[in-house]
């Protein structure tokens, strides 16, 4: 029987490996620092419980992402006549770092129609927040009106340097993209998809709750990662330039990745060549190529904004490319010995594949493994969703989930359709594993793996932990050929070469091809995640148009919508 440990176990942020140890601005009002008392607060203190109103408040910032001790601005508007703004690190345990003193509410003039897309850009500052001493990382700032209504405003205080780290990159020009504050994204204006923005501003705050697509597609993954306790550095796609990822380990695309520019691809293709590993823990990776101005993303889908397979598809970065939504299967893993999987239990994951899918097309790498293979139908269009592996000539392994579900699939049962809903195994059938701050060598058991378990970090290395091979029986010196794919352009062949590294290890070149080690001797090792708190709304709401699409001549497009999945709503 397939277990919810097993299937939460899968949602492994394959890139993490560790060892068992361990602008001037204008002056405004001034805000008072808090006081932190000796009891930290409750892990969901940063949690927005009453939205209120539409219009009750709502904000954004003069910046996307600050170095640490770079201040940034705040622009509110509010009905309330006084609001506070609370700063939340997220991550393994999120805190309180920042507060301000009660600031006059203003309700801001309304939103403007400039060039074609929304802009707020025209309201006056609220207040100026200094980040000196807050740690690098993503935060939540909660405006909190003083009749109740509450929103976020998202900001990253990002890494000057990724040397040595795993980099998470917050998909803020994909956040943006779908973002419908004013009634324009890049998706659907008031008369449906013709009357969209062609272009989208950052000068404007996020609809909902201020942080649906953070909240839905990247939060978990930045918890797991933080938990494993390998090197971290943090970034958004905005900071993908030229330089910025030199000496980088690995780089994690998260949920949800869909709108890249030139500049983005060429950094991260740049890093990959030169060794850096990559994982794409999502679906729909680096679809539209955009063009970037400033704080604005243009997008016309027509002209300016093609989709990047008609010159140079995404596959070929990625291992895979977008194939369906909506889709709705159990996530069929292929390859049960690969060494990602190390630590799991079972072969079908209830509902882990959906909302959107990938798999290997013309422009996959031609040793692309396909580790799992899901069938679905897609509108009536039968296919499949794959998960897949590449090393790139430089050394460098990428990783492709090809599922918009492995981060959600973190929150076990409430990610909803299905996922985390079956018992648990015995104990007799959990893998020995190595714990974060276990001293080396030390042997443990995951014993107490829960549905509201922490990580567990499968070390791998001969004589410390899990002692026994990775993997195919502790040999990759033959990968299996990309057969049985039923994809027309694939080239069917086996690849002979030395074990792949493990994802968050830099490669030095080539190993023995039968030892399963890499080329400093280690194996592979791998982070994986046991169930974080928390819903996930997109898989419902998140889509191209507003009907449900397929994808023909690589376009998504409308078709029937399927009955909602019942999701819990942030």
């Amino acid at each position: 029987m397939i277990t919810p440990v097993a299937a939460a176990l899968l949602a492994v942020t394959t890139l993490l490996a560790t060892g068992c140890g361990g602008d001037d601005l204008v002056p405004l009002p001034t805000t008072t620092p808090k006081s932190h008392t000796a009891s930290p607060p409750p892990p969901s203190a940063w949690r927005i419980t009453k939205q209120g109103a539409e219009h009750e408040i709502e904000g954004y910032a003069d910046h996307v992402s600050v170095l640490p001790g770079e201040r940034f601005t705040l622009k509110v508007s509010t009905t309330a006549p006084r609001f506070t703004v609370r700063a939340y690190r997220m991550g393994a345990r999120p805190a309180e770092t920042w507060a301000s003193g009660k600031i006059p509410g203003v309700r801001q003039a309304a939103w403007r129609r400039d060039e074609g897309m929304v802009s707020a850009a025209h309201w006056k500052p609220s207040l100026t927040v200094d980040t000196k001493g807050w740690q690098e990382g993503a935060y939540l700032l909660r405006l909190d009106a003083s009749t109740g209504g509450q929103r976020y405003v998202p900001v990253t205080v990002r890494s000057a340097s990724t040397a040595g780290k795993v980099v998470l990159v917050n998909a803020v020009t994909t956040w943006q993209a779908y973002n419908r504050w004013g009634g324009y994204n890049l998706y659907e204006g008031p008369g449906g998809f013709a009357q969209r923005s062609r272009q989208v501003t950052f000068d404007r705050p996020y609809d909902t709750s201020g942080a649906r697509l953070f909240l839905d597609m990247e939060k978990d993954a930045i918890e797991v990662a933080e938990r494993s306790g390998v090197p971290l550095a943090y970034l958004t796609s905005l900071d993908l330039r030229p330089g910025i990822l030199a000496g980088a380990r690995a780089v994690v695309s998260m949920g949800h990745d869909e709108y890249w520019s030139p500049e983005m691809r060429a950094e991260v293709t740049k890093a990959r060549d030169g060794g850096t590993n990559l994982a794409f823990l999502g679906a729909n990776a680096v679809y539209w190529k955009i063009a970037t101005k400033g704080r604005v993303v243009q997008c016309d889908k027509e002209l300016r904004c093609p989709l990047w397979r008609e010159s140079r598809p995404e596959s070929a970065l990625v291992g895979q490319m977008y194939d369906c939504f909506p889709a709705e299967a159990d996530y069929v893993v292929r390859r049960p010995g690969h060494w990602i999987f190390r630590g799991t239990v079972g072969r079908r994951f209830a509902g882990m594949a959906g909302v959107e899918t990938d798999k290997v097309s013309r422009g996959s790498p031609a040793d692309v493994e396909v580790l799992a293979e899901s069938p679905l139908s897609c509108g009536g269009r039968s296919t499949v969703a794959q998960s897949t592996y590449y090393t790139a000539p430089g050394g460098a392994g990428v990783f492709a989930s090809g599922t918009m579900r492995w981060v959600c699939a973190m929150r076990g049962r409430h990610c909803g359709h299905g996922v985390g809903s079956r018992p648990p195994p015995s104990p007799a059938r959990r893998r020995p594993t190595c714990w974060p701050g276990s001293p080396r060598g030390r042997r443990g058991r995951s014993s107490g793996l829960s549905l509201a378990g922490t990580a567990t970090v499968v070390h791998g290395r001969q004589g410390e932990c899990d002692a026994g091979g990775h993997g195919d029986g502790g040999r990759h010196g033959h990968r299996d050929p990309v057969a049985g794919l039923g994809q027309a352009g694939v080239q069917r062949r086996s690849h002979q070469g030395a074990q792949a590294p493990g994802l968050g290890e830099r490669p030095g070149g080539h190993g023995d091809a039968g030892s399963g080690r890499t080329p400093s001797g280690r194996q592979p090792r791998v982070a994986t995640r046991v169930i974080a708190d928390d819903s996930h709304p997109t898989a419902v709401s998140d889509r191209e148009n507003s009907a449900p699409t397929t994808v023909r001549n690589g376009m998504k497009l409308p078709i029937a919508r399927p009955a909602a999945s019942t999701t819990a709503v942030i």
